[in-house]
């Protein structure tokens, strides 16, 4: 199947795919599962994730579908196997900070450093056991890392340009991940911004976004919270009337909220540029009630992208697809 036929899929992180829920996985009929290489994990078996994409890459009715693996290219996981015992920030030297959204046990890196490239696309590194374990695809995150306050301060002092190492990064990842005798797709979260550049999109198969209808809100909410749709709604009376109290104090309460940027407007034009490329558009939204859930689908769809709406923590199965999603 190639990425342009998907018209439902999954994104489900932050699980163990323990039997039980592969096996539910498995007779949902998505046209395409995202889920942690969990074998990269410390004290995971290394057959762990193989027997999971096994049983993941058949459909209900058989039909065969792509597994793709989440990776974060821009921040190392002190629950992977990699982080060695005494590492933290400035230790090695690629570790730069804390996640500033507040994700426990992630540390943006200097991803122009040889060491953390050698993790990632070396002899034995990550995508190396991605594609042993029989995933059809990388899903990279963090490629917006090149935004980041402490990535921006060592870039400066290293001499380099953030958002140009970010995209050579990402080409570097591409040429790894589809060399060899079974090629894999390449899927990057977020970072619309370099989507402006061909070389960027030249090196991608799909790019998916999050937030552009509705987020969540960190220990508040796991989501139903709506995102300005345009410039005009953007800490506007009319819009914060329509967040509940607990939108209301995140809003308040963060100021990088995707609650205080705007998501159609802004977003969606740097999406078309990859669309028109012909490259695959998934979006990711964090809804909970039936009728967010309907109107994050509904606005995707209007623009030819394929959504996925969820709860924030990932780690759960809502809004399951419909039975014409195969047909809109």
């Amino acid at each position: 199947m190639k990425l342009t036929e998907v018209k439902s899929w999954l994104l489900l992180l932050n699980n163990d795919l323990d039997p039980r829920s592969v096996e539910k996985i498995g007779q949902i009929p998505y046209d395409m599962v995202v889920v942690d290489h969990i074998s990269s994990q410390k004290n995971v078996p290394e057959t762990a994730s193989g027997d999971a994409v096994k049983r993941l890459q058949r459909g209900p009715d058989g039909t065969r579908r792509p597994v793709i693996a989440y990776l974060n290219i821009g921040q190392a996981e002190d629950y992977r196997a990699y982080w060695k015992k005494g590492w933290r920030v400035g230790h090695p030297s690629f570790i730069l900070g804390t996640d500033p959204d507040g994700w426990a046990g992630n540390f943006p890196v200097a991803y122009w450093n040889p060491e953390w490239r050698q993790i990632v696309t070396g002899s034995g590194g990550l995508i190396e056991q991605i594609r042993a374990a029989g995933f059809d695809g990388l899903y990279l995150d963090w490629v917006g890392g090149f935004e980041d306050e402490s990535v921006v301060a060592a870039a400066r002092r290293d001499g380099v340009d953030a958002r140009e190492e970010m995209i050579a990064w990402v080409r570097e990842v591409s040429v790894v991940a589809k060399g060899g005798e079974r090629p894999l797709f390449v899927i990057a979260q977020n970072a619309a911004p370099l989507l402006q550049d061909s070389s960027y999109v030249d090196a991608i198969d799909g790019v998916s976004h999050e937030d552009i209808w509705f987020t969540g809100a960190d220990g508040l909410a796991e989501g139903d919270c709506p995102v300005p749709r345009t410039a005009d709604e953007v800490g506007s009376a009319a819009y914060l009337a329509r967040l509940d109290k607990a939108c209301r104090r995140s809003h308040d309460k963060d100021p990088a909220s995707a609650m205080r940027f705007v998501g159609e407007e802004v977003i969606v034009p740097l999406l078309k540029l990859a669309q028109d490329r012909g490259k695959a558009v998934f979006t990711v939204d964090y809804a909970l009630k039936v009728e967010n859930i309907g109107a994050a689908r509904k606005a995707s769809r209007s623009f030819g992208f394929v959504p996925f709406v969820g709860a924030r923590n990932l780690n759960t199965i809502v809004g399951l697809p419909r039975a014409d999603d195969r047909h809109e």
